[in-house]
């Protein structure tokens, strides 16, 4: 950890702050609340007190500029983001985040048996076997089909090339990857976590990093299937290893 600071106190390296991430800590206030607030000063530390724009916001910019965001426009203002890790410190404010989330996830749970439905219709209705074949073959162009649909509705360019919106191709890349992985193959709960809804939303957010650092299996299975271009999905011991030989 110490090296990690100094990392990232030299400018070598950049921790990302985000809702998601902020949201799935509040899951530790009540289970441990000396490690939520240890973990949410990390956070602080590292990011430097600066939180990520949220997935929609980064789209609706990407979609105005045309273009890749630059550093400078990827995030919140840095007095409103410290305001934001103050206010998440205090008992009240860090209970009303944690029922949130839990209700956001409950909503998405209830959800979920039709959404599986949904994803296999989607596939039969569009010849399952050659959406399969096309999908193995060619997934570039099934995500960059889905992403006109986006273009068409909100770019004053629909020409674009989605690829070139890193936060856009991102979040529909997943998106297709886990209606092929649901839809196709029938994969189940205990392959792929359902109860996690934010996992778009982390990919997506990691679409400007060189590098997610996560766990998560599901997240990987997902990920894999995703065409570049892709931020890189690593597991947090491997990313410590490369981290300290470097």
């Amino acid at each position: 950890m110490l090296r990690l600071r100094v990392a990232v106190r030299a400018g070598r390296l950049q921790v990302a702050a985000c809702w998601p991430l902020i949201m799935e800590l509040a899951g530790l206030y009540e289970a441990d609340h000396r490690l939520y607030q240890r973990c949410l000063r990390e956070l602080r530390d590292l990011s430097r007190s600066r939180i990520l724009l949220t997935r929609p916001d980064r789209v609706e910019l990407e979609l105005l500029r045309e273009r890749p965001l630059r550093r400078g426009e990827l995030f919140y203002p840095v007095e409103g983001c410290a305001r934001c890790f103050r206010r998440l410190a205090t008992d009240s404010d860090v209970a009303g985040e944690k029922a949130y989330v839990e209700s956001f996830k409950e909503v998405f749970r209830k959800q979920e048996i039709e959404s599986r439905q949904a994803a296999r219709e989607t596939i039969a209705t569009q010849d399952r076997a050659g959406w399969i074949r096309t999908w193995r073959e060619d997934p570039t162009s099934l995500v960059l089909n889905w992403c006109q649909d986006t273009l068409n509705e909100r770019s004053p360019v629909p020409q674009l090339d989605a690829r070139t919106l890193p936060s856009l191709w991102h979040h529909t890349a997943y998106h297709v990857a886990r209606v092929y992985l649901v839809g196709a193959e029938g994969v189940g709960p205990s392959r792929i976590d359902p109860n996690d809804v934010l996992d778009k939303d982390h990919f997506a957010d990691a679409a400007y990093s060189s590098a997610l650092v996560t766990d998560d299996r599901g997240l990987h299975r997902i990920a894999e299937q995703c065409p570049a271009p892709k931020v890189e999905v690593i597991g947090l011991g491997a990313w410590a290893r490369r981290f300290l030989s470097g």
